[in-house]
């Protein structure tokens, strides 16, 4: 492998990275992605979030902040970065428990955002209902509903599924009621849980 080296392209270091990750030989993950940004084009955006993403496996906050800096450094003069950028970036810091800069990152997100996207929303309820910030959780919930994002059932099931976990049934069930009544909307999903709970 190591002779073939320089045919080797950037996504094949990365796919050797995701596969130590799950064999939990974090170490190893992290040389596979030190070479997968030696192979890097220096023009190419899209690796980037690949690398976030798997240095967050690798557990390796720092890594996942020092690419996520480099990318916005790349991009600065041409554009900000797009919402799947910042939805891996905050989806690293909710897997590493950086609820502070994940908080301060969403805010940069919704201050340049020209519509409410609730995969970044979902991402950050998320990350608060696992540390318990109900009220936080909520009052994001309430201000995209205000911003006038498109619901999605996704943002309910969070909130019924963290209650559920603290057996907290009255309000799981508070939850489903107001999910219901956006599937009788006509929005759609999760009905399974939806049936288990009422």
């Amino acid at each position: 492998m190591e002779g073939k080296e320089g045919a080797w392209h950037w996504s094949l270091y990365c796919h050797l990275a995701t596969i130590y990750n799950l064999a939990k030989l974090f170490e190893k993950a992290r040389i596979a992605l030190k070479k997968a940004e030696l192979m890097m084009n220096g023009r190419d955006s899209s690796p980037f979030p690949f690398l976030i993403s798997l240095y967050a496996g690798a557990g390796d906050l720092l890594e996942a902040k020092r690419v996520w800096a480099s990318l916005n450094a790349r991009i600065q003069k041409s554009r900000l970065p797009t919402n799947k950028e910042y939805l891996v970036m905050l989806q690293a810091l909710k897997k590493l428990h950086d609820v502070a800069a994940l908080k301060v990152l969403f805010e940069e997100w919704e201050s340049n955002c020209v519509s409410y996207d609730m995969k970044l929303v979902n991402a950050v309820i998320g990350a608060y209902l696992e540390k318990h910030m109900v009220e936080e959780a909520r009052q994001l919930l309430d201000k995209a509903m205000e911003e006038g994002a498109h619901l999605v059932l996704k943002s309910f099931w969070l909130f019924i599924d963290h209650y559920i976990k603290k057996g907290e049934k009255d309000q799981a069930r508070w939850w489903s009621v107001a999910a219901s009544s956006l599937v009788k909307r006509g929005h759609s999903g999760g009905l399974e849980l939806l049936r288990m709970i009422t």
